[in-house]
């Protein structure tokens, strides 16, 4: 039986105005999905080039949702310009070897679920006495919240890798039959394994090893050619024998979406009773205020969670090993820093404990107590090992309500990859649908990392309402290759239009060839108004954190503070 935290939940969709269609449309099987009943506001039209929609319940609570391009602005959005200017096109351009969109609506579907997040969350405010009932949110806004730990890094001065030699390649590599597949290795000694049994020089693995590991933060990865040609010389079986003693992970790009994928990211377990959550404050900003939750995550996917929840108002408490989070100290740091770190963590405290010790599990069971929710990344079957379960966990906060973020689920099957972000791309056919200069490849950003924790945050807030209306908590699962599959059942992305001046690129929307063919000796600034003048939406292509900053659209959603560039909530929700 699928469990569906939203029943008794109605959606009502006003008309999408041009360039937020696909939003529209992910937002209904999103919502659909978790379980409101979704429907057309028949004839009403969004004001503005908005889109309106209405969240209500069978109490009278009501919040009315608007969702438009920019957090700057009201010009003409589309996915491909929404992509150039917060920088998707720009740091896909240092792989992909040219500016191309991703290819698929990412900021559509990511723009989705922030709006399902806040929106339930702005409706759970009202049934818990704040005066939360509009939220506002752009896709613009979406784009920045995706490239924040990029933006960051960028505006810290981080420093690239260069390649060693002009034949130096980016993954994905291809197998002797022609296949092409992803490698994961996250020990050193695992990836020397692997290529020595393959042939390759000790020189060259040790070369490849440091861009590899950090093409995460990075969004590149240029590795020596000798990598390549030693794949080539074998068969995918035989490359994947080797992977397995050496212990490293393949995955090849699957071609068509996984069809169990299609179901979404949640699994909900079947609810236990529990009390109403405590009444809020009146703040209406943060719907979530005087809620806590317990956040034992690490990289990306999870903290990402745990950041949406505290900018909701949650009190979210970090729980990390003794000495720390390591990925406190990755480079490069502001006040003694990870901005990468920074950027999803602003604003949480918190405690060290060994999770696996008899003292770290009893001071956990003090932590929870008053927690509403908790929230991990652990692999899959650890927190069985370590009797650290929903059921387990209740014992010290009856009423939790428990999620956990994964690659595949809790209960990966045999052929299922380790649920890192560029696995999970090859794996749910994400990688095949996203454009590189010859033919789709995926990309060097953590697309699903994201996705997936937006998701988790989605799901956990779903969850939450069903906790206070119905009295009933639930524990959930979110996986990222359920947050990859409806991302691949949006239609095809328009590609926009790169038009290169001369001094950078621009990215067009709906412009014949015709229009623009004299237009690349210009200056962007002269290309631009030519192009406002003939009525051709365009927006300058972002390569760097400054120019993102100077973005109109988007310049007023950055600030800063003593850790460096801060990117705003993705939504404004008030009464």
């Amino acid at each position: 039986m699928s469990i569906r935290p939203l029943e008794g939940v109605t959606l009502r969709l006003a008309e999408a105005p041009t360039g937020l269609q696909a939003t529209r449309e992910a937002l209904a099987l999103r919502m659909g999905l978790l379980g409101a009943r979704v429907c057309a506001a028949a004839g009403v039209q969004g004001l503005d080039g908005q889109l309106t929609a209405w969240l209500e319940d069978a109490a009278g609570a009501r919040v009315t949702l608007y969702v438009r391009g920019w957090p700057c602005g009201v010009q003409p959005v589309s996915e491909a310009l929404a992509q150039a200017a917060c920088g998707l096109v720009g740091w896909h351009g240092r792989s992909a070897g040219g500016l191309f969109t991703l290819g698929v609506d990412y900021l559509a579907v990511l723009t989705a679920s922030l709006a399902s997040t806040a929106a339930v969350a702005a409706l759970l405010g009202q049934r818990r006495g704040s005066s939360s009932h509009e939220v506002h949110l752009s896709l613009g806004g979406a784009g920045l919240l995706a490239m924040a730990q990029y933006l960051a890094m960028d505006d810290a001065g981080q420093v690239l890798p260069v390649p060693g030699g002009a034949d130096w390649q980016h993954p994905p590599f291809t197998s002797g039959e022609g296949l092409r597949f992803e490698l994961e290795a996250l020990d050193p000694e695992a990836w020397r394994r692997f290529w020595e049994g393959l042939g390759v020089s000790l020189a060259d693995i040790a070369a490849g090893w440091p861009p590899f590991m950090q093409r995460y933060t990075t969004a590149t990865a240029w590795l020596p050619p000798s990598l390549f040609r030693a794949c080539a010389r074998y068969r995918l079986d035989d490359l994947n024998c080797l992977a397995r003693d050496a212990g490293v992970n393949l995955c090849t790009l699957r071609l068509a979406p996984r069809e169990d994928c299609a179901q979404g990211p949640w699994a909900f377990d079947p609810p236990v009773s529990a009390a109403a959550l405590a009444r809020a404050p009146s703040s209406a900003a943060q719907p979530l205020a005087g809620l806590a939750g317990l956040e034992a995550c690490r990289l990306i996917q999870g903290p990402l969670a745990g950041h949406l929840l505290r900018e909701l108002g949650m009190q979210v408490t970090r729980i990390e090993p003794p000495g720390g989070d390591p990925m406190r100290g990755m480079a490069p740091l502001v006040g003694g820093l990870s901005v990468h770190f920074q950027a999803i963590n602003r604003g949480k405290p918190r405690v060290e404990l060994d999770v696996r010790s008899e003292a770290g599990q009893a001071r956990l069971g003090q932590l929870l107590e008053g927690c509403d929710a908790f929230l991990h990344n652990w692999a899959p079957g650890r927190a069985e090992r370590l009797g650290l379960t929903a059921e387990a966990l209740r014992r010290h906060a009856p009423g939790l309500v428990y999620g956990s973020a994964s690659g595949c689920g809790r209960h990966p099957g045999a052929d299922d990859p380790l649920g890192t972000d560029f696995m999970i791309q090859a794996h749910s056919g994400l990688a095949a649908r996203i454009q590189q200069h010859d033919r789709p490849a995926g990309a060097l950003l953590t697309l699903v990392d994201v996705l997936g924790g937006a998701a988790l945050a989605e799901g956990l807030v779903a969850a939450l309402y069903q906790r206070h209306v119905h009295g009933l908590a639930g524990a959930l699962d979110s996986s990222m290759s359920g947050a990859a599959g409806l991302l691949l059942e949006a239609a095809i992305a328009d590609a926009g239009q790169v038009l290169a001046c001369t001094d950078g690129h621009l990215m067009l929307d709906g412009a014949a060839p015709s229009e623009v063919a004299s237009l690349g000796h210009l200056a962007s600034g002269e290309a631009l108004a030519h192009l406002a003048a003939r009525g051709i939406p365009a927006s300058r292509i972002s390569r760097c954190a400054a120019d993102v900053g100077a973005h109109p659209w988007l310049g007023c959603a950055l600030g800063r503070d003593e850790y460096g560039l801060r990117t705003a909530s993705p939504w404004i929700i008030n009464a």
